[in-house]
């Protein structure tokens, strides 16, 4: 399993509604993934892909760290009422892009709904082995009738570049799931995520080894996370974030998220959660001024 995850994958093109969806057949080695776009700053870089082809569902295809890659692939899909999930490049092949050093704002939109993705890299100093990274995320609903909406989050890192003994914990603050966290060794990746706006609907999480959720997600059959698995590993492990919305017309969801790697000093594994607690906390309040 862990020689299937280290190797690269490579989705054949196909025509565009075969693209639509990745199937597990189509999956074969690569020795290197294509970019579209690479965030640089400081001791940190990050890939990004605006569409399927190449490797896989559109996303990050890296986050390189003093010279180690320390994630596999962070992918976005999306169900509008019943049914299956599509990757956001489904929305439109041609999204909007705004890109400059280590900052990026990717549109995807057509007559009906339109997502925003907005990447910032906060690298440090060289051989620090840190780096941190913040993700916006506001959806909003253009049609003239309510809609449905359930948008998907799919992240796999390798932290430290490897792919096996790593376990991933989901944890609370305030009654929701806010934050997961990634470990291996000493190593650690901490990503806190939380609603700035109304609605601020309660996530549904799931933590599993490398690839079912995936799979799951890019079948032809509706997947819903239910938060029963918040725990995997140790292993080769991944892990997934559902938010389920109803947006009437005009109405938009705005979501935030931070993300830390970082090898943690004797204190810094307590002071993460308070800070994920503190970021929660702080979201709330500025929903309800």
């Amino acid at each position: 399993m862990n020689n299937q995850k280290a190797s690269s994958t490579r989705v054949r093109r196909f025509s565009r509604l075969t693209c639509l969806i990745v199937l597990p057949a189509l999956f074969v080695a690569q020795a290197s993934k294509a970019q579209d776009f690479v965030l640089t700053n400081n001791n940190s870089t990050i890939g990004l892909n605006l569409a399927n082809g190449g490797f896989g569902p559109a996303g990050l295809t890296s986050w390189v760290v003093d010279g180690v890659n320390q994630l596999n692939r962070q992918s976005f899909f999306y169900r509008v009422g019943s049914g299956q999930e599509y990757t956001l490049d489904n929305i439109t092949a041609s999204p909007l892009v705004s890109f400059s050093g280590n900052n990026i704002e990717v549109t995807y939109a057509n007559a009906n709904v339109g997502i925003k993705l907005s990447f910032t890299l906060d690298g440090s100093a060289l051989g620090t082995g840190h780096s941190g990274a913040t993700l916006g995320i506001n959806v909003i609903n253009y049609q003239a009738t309510a809609l449905d909406f359930h948008l998907f989050q799919y992240s796999d890192f390798d932290l430290g570049g490897t792919t096996g003994s790593q376990s991933v914990n989901f944890l609370k603050s305030l009654g929701k799931f806010n934050r997961a966290v990634q470990t291996v060794g000493s190593l650690a990746m901490v990503n806190t995520f939380f609603a700035t706006a109304i609605p601020n609907p309660t996530p549904q999480v799931e933590a599993n080894t490398f690839n079912p959720t995936l799979l799951s997600l890019a079948d032809l059959s509706q997947t819903s996370l239910n938060s029963l698995n918040t725990n995997a590993g140790p292993g080769n492990v991944a892990y997934a974030i559902q938010y389920d919305l109803s947006l009437g017309t005009g109405e938009s969801f705005a979501l935030s998220e931070q993300f830390s790697i970082a090898v943690p000093e004797p204190t810094s594994a307590a002071l993460l959660t308070i800070a994920g607690a503190c970021l929660a906390f702080s979201g709330i309040r500025r929903k309800k001024n």
